[in-house]
């Protein structure tokens, strides 16, 4: 299975158990089964895992498992987030992107409503900003 799909799992089964949403429509196959089988804990920790060893690496799956952890709306996982944000902010913009968001999710302005899409300058200005902000 490839990353992103696991962590797309991920993080309908945390979405699941920390906002009582009910995706599972989205799932087919062997998919329901591993959404069965691990706990949203445990799909936390995986996506932190990786988060933590894919930094340096230049990969698809770390927004996808950003995305997912930031479904938990877990404040232990902000430094994480500023983690990214700091050491991506000039190769990744996709996951500092998700990494705003996931901050944002605790009620905290990033972004100011700046979109990645239509204004991926302006959204690099906002994260700067944060980390200035937050002394990082």
């Amino acid at each position: 299975m490839k990353p992103e799909n696991f962590f797309r799992i991920a993080m309908l089964k945390i979405e699941h158990c920390r906002a009582n949403v009910d995706n599972t429509q989205l799932l087919w196959g062997d998919e329901v089964t591993l959404f069965n089988q691990l706990s949203a804990e445990e799909f936390e920790q995986a996506s932190l895992k990786y988060i933590n060893e894919n930094m340096v690496a230049d990969t698809e799956a770390l927004g996808t498992a950003i995305f997912a952890l930031g479904k938990s709306h877990d404040r232990q996982f902000h430094p994480v987030y500023l983690k990214v944000i700091r050491a991506l902010i000039n190769r990744d913009l996709n996951a500092c992107y998700q990494a705003a968001i996931a901050i944002e999710n605790f009620g905290e302005q990033v972004l100011f409503g700046a979109d990645l899409f239509t204004s991926p300058e302006l959204v690099k200005s906002r994260l700067a900003e944060h980390l200035v902000k937050k002394g990082v």
